[in-house]
């Protein structure tokens, strides 16, 4: 019996803190604002403990996201777009909702995106 609760024990602990999944990982509902609104949606996963993530627009054009991080409550990642070339994304993670900032060559604006549940 003891082993038992023992073995319960040891195992809930390491999902908790060994194994759980970053608050990131999911698919997000993004809007990039520079001059207008760009929406995209941006998958996160995580393997072997580290980020991996897939930026997607409207029309269904994929690319990969470079540079992801979850550092602190703070995501940092980058994207490689066709139209503003590379763009630099820093956002606070609160919860199921992400604010922040991007950056490309000669522009900024504000970024904000939401879990999809």
């Amino acid at each position: 019996m003891k082993k038992t609760i023992l073995l319960a024990v040891i195992l809930l602990t390491c999902t908790f803190y060994g194994f759980a999944a970053s608050p990131a990982v999911g698919t997000w509902d993004c809007i990039a604002s520079v001059d207008q609104d760009y929406p995209f949606s941006l998958i996160i996963a995580e393997k072997d403990g580290a980020l991996t993530g897939t930026a997607e627009s409207p029309s269904g054009e994929a690319g990969p996201v470079e540079n992801l991080k979850l550092e602190n409550g703070v995501l940092t990642f980058s994207m490689d777009t066709s139209s503003a070339g590379m763009v630099d994304f820093e956002a606070t993670l609160d919860g199921d909702t992400l604010k922040g900032t991007l950056e490309g060559w000669d522009f900024g604006g504000e970024f904000t995106a939401t879990l999809r549940k």
